[in-house]
């Protein structure tokens, strides 16, 4: 990991969330990750480590391109973990994906809870989860901005990024699921001043430059991290 072209998080220097960050970045995270998994002879995964360490010194964007089951959800769980009273936003686009992280989320003690319009808000919980339908509504945006204002929003992590792709390289006329969704997207994300994360399991490297021109994401300014993506027997 080159230090030299990475920024801090230029948010870090808010108080609330800079406390969270401080805390974050003197934690032993092995000690944590064992505790969270409840399991004394864990270790991380070829590059887990390296992940966190970047999201715990607040740099952003980081893309995290690993193979299914190879362990990248452990890189908004774990950051949660260490700071409870901090909130991370995930966007899912997949029911059956967002269920499986939840109930993960559970099993290690990390409270969540879905983002629906018009449903009563959980202010007690690490996680929120939320599909790109609901994140470009208006009722969301003004959910994001309180949690902006009070200081207790820490990053928005986007899994399955990739899915940006369809809608880039789609013809005009061709039903592409979250379409209008991930047109938006990109600007939403860039306007919210936190910490970015995306994680994908099939961003080719031909295709790097046309995800973050889609995300606006300044290609100098992002933390790139690849994992062979073979399916692996990991959960974290």
């Amino acid at each position: 990991m080159n230090d030299k072209r990475l920024e801090p998080l230029r948010d870090v220097g808010e108080q609330g969330r800079a406390r969270r960050f401080q805390r974050l970045r003197r934690t032993d995270l092995l000690s944590r990750f064992r505790q969270m998994v409840r399991l004394d002879e864990a270790t991380f995964r070829p590059g887990q480590l390296e992940v966190l360490t970047a999201i715990a010194k607040g740099f952003s964007p980081i893309v995290q391109v690993q193979g299914t089951g190879g362990g990248k959800s452990l890189s908004f769980m774990l950051p949660a973990y260490c700071a409870p009273d901090g909130i991370t936003l995930v966007v899912v686009p997949l029911v059956a994906l967002r269920e499986d992280l939840q109930r993960r989320c559970t099993e290690a003690g990390l409270r969540s809870f879905v983002y629906r319009a018009g449903e009563p808000t959980d202010s007690d919980v690490s996680i929120v989860f939320v599909t790109p339908e609901t994140l470009v509504t208006k009722s969301f945006q003004t959910y994001l901005a309180r949690l902006q204002q009070n200081q207790s929003l820490d990053r928005i992590v986007v899994d399955e990024c990739h899915l940006v792709l369809d809608v880039l390289y789609s013809a005009p006329n061709k039903k592409v699921r979250f379409r209008e969704e991930f047109v938006q997207m990109g600007s939403i994300l860039e306007q919210a001043g936190v910490q970015l994360i995306f994680f994908t399991a099939t961003l080719l490297v031909r295709d790097q430059t046309n995800f973050y021109r889609a995300m606006n994401l300044q290609p100098g300014h992002v933390e790139l991290f690849r994992q062979p993506t073979t399916r692996v027997a990991f959960y974290y």
